[in-house]
């Protein structure tokens, strides 16, 4: 019976038990792996993420760069355009001469040598060749303005002498200049066939439908009151702009 229980024994004693530690081990590398997949799926995700706002904000940006090219179109396009009245500026009433920068004289179209404000006297065709006879005024602003109206006797005796709109025109040289129209002339002046109050009065028009406009109106008293920068050279007319009066 001693025999029998000690060999059972021995056969127990010689059955291999699985070692312990090989499964902490595969618990480990399965553990380490799981952690590697979520790092790098929380490194892709990241990268994802980044890329999206990266590509919103260049999105916010071309919107910004798009809103601001409307904004400076439309303020190039809005009041202080469209009425083109200068800003604090004082136009003698003799032409300011301008600066050819060594262009010659004979190029086409011709660079503008003088620039002046006045008003248009008589717009008109003769022999084949379009003239415009010019007044040269004085456009006047801030003290200067201030000291033209009261040296003008256009102020009170006494008290404060307002500049109304912040410009005075002056007149005093009865001088009127004629000028022939170049053939390229470019015309800037108010759509007469517009409201008043809401035309376009940067509106590009020919020498022909302007000469129409200017003589069907030319009693009206408009065109005495209407002031026009004019741009010269070689003698010749090389752009007229409407200047806006409140």
């Amino acid at each position: 019976m001693d025999t029998k229980n000690k060999t059972k024994k021995a056969a127990d004693q010689s059955v291999v038990q699985p070692p312990q530690k090989s499964n902490k081990t595969i618990f480990w590398i399965l553990g380490g792996c799981l952690v590697l997949l979520l790092i790098g799926a929380l490194i892709i995700a990241g990268l994802a993420y980044w890329g999206y706002k990266k590509v919103k904000r260049e999105a916010r940006k071309s919107q910004q760069c798009l809103e601001m090219m409307q904004n400076q179109a439309a303020s190039g396009s809005g009041e202080s355009q469209k009425y083109n009245i200068p800003d604090n500026q004082n136009i003698a009433e003799d032409p300011a001469p301008m600066d050819n920068n060594g262009v010659p004289d004979d190029i086409l179209p011709p660079p503008a040598s003088e620039k002046a404000i006045g008003y248009l006297k008589k717009v008109y065709a003769k022999s084949g060749k379009n003239y415009i006879d010019v007044d040269y005024v004085q456009w006047l602003s801030g003290d200067v303005a201030q000291k033209a109206m009261r040296e003008d006797g256009m102020c009170p005796k006494t008290g404060e002498c307002i500049v109304l709109n912040d410009y005075y025109i002056r007149n005093q040289n009865p001088l009127i200049r004629t000028f022939e129209v170049s053939p390229d002339v470019e015309i800037l002046a108010h759509d007469f066939e517009a409201d008043y109050s809401s035309g376009n009065w940067n509106e590009s028009m020919t020498f022909s439908r302007f000469n129409q406009y200017f003589n069907t109106n030319a009693n009206n008293g408009y065109w005495d009151s209407a002031p026009f920068h004019v741009e010269i050279g070689n003698n010749k007319i090389l752009k007229v702009t409407e200047q806006y009066i409140p």
